[in-house]
């Protein structure tokens, strides 16, 4: 389970059946080994990891309670975020685009 914020379980979601579709294809149409749908596992359970690992922090950073927390937050996100490699790299992860499916 994790927070549906950002969309990223959706995302990764797509990836998976895409992924999928792509091996059964393979198995059923162009004669791949059945072994071939091993992978599939192999493949996408670290996505799904990273995506849960992902929420839960985001949520638990965006969720705050403590005052002095919030406002180091805010001056962290705030100054890294002015950086355009971190912009970039943040929104390919959180848009599921930073790793191969």
């Amino acid at each position: 389970m994790h927070s549906p914020a950002g969309g990223q379980g959706m995302n990764a979601g797509i990836q998976d059946a895409v992924d999928l579709a792509q091996i059964l294809a393979a198995v059923i149409g162009d004669g791949a080994p059945e072994g071939a749908l091993d992978a599939y596992e192999r493949r996408r359970r670290p996505v799904a990891q990273d995506v849960v690992a992902l929420t839960d922090r985001a949520t638990r950073m965006a969720t705050v309670h403590a005052r002095p927390a919030r406002a180091a937050r805010n001056l962290v996100i705030g100054l890294v975020g002015r950086l355009p490699a971190v912009r970039y790299r943040i929104a390919y992860q959180v848009a599921e685009l930073a790793r191969p499916g």
